[in-house]
């Protein structure tokens, strides 16, 4: 029975976080951009484990900054990764022109097409 609960709730809190995505591709940039910084306070708020992952991560990669200092980093993170995922997430359900209509240029797309040109695979940082 617990797993079932378990289940339903994944599957619930997947449906939300899918909603939340479609929706968010309807709202101008702006208000994205402000809403996934609320997102992010709520999940740093709310999600301790993942706080402490990054408070552990950024005394191991600035020991010379202060705790208000780390806080203060943490705090901005977190609104990134909200903002972030309210900024790319609602690509995933734009129709293809509209997300391509989003690229403002493309450098090196030769060197793609010639190593997929000799069956070479490619790996893509963006």
């Amino acid at each position: 029975m617990a797993e079932v609960q378990g289940n339903l709730r994944q599957k619930t809190v997947a449906s939300l976080a899918a909603g939340i995505l479609r929706g968010a591709g309807y709202l101008p940039r702006r208000w994205r951009a402000a809403l996934g910084a609320m997102l992010g306070d709520l999940v740093r708020l709310s999600m301790t484990r993942a706080r402490r992952v990054v408070d552990a991560n950024l005394a191991i990669a600035f020991p010379m900054m202060g705790l208000a200092q780390r806080h203060t980093l943490r705090r901005a993170h977190f609104r990134a990764l909200g903002q972030a995922a309210l900024e790319l997430g609602p690509l995933w359900y734009w129709p293809l022109p509209r997300a391509l209509g989003l690229i403002r240029e493309v450098r090196g797309d030769d060197l793609v097409d010639a190593a997929l040109a000799k069956g070479h695979g490619v790996i893509l940082f963006t």
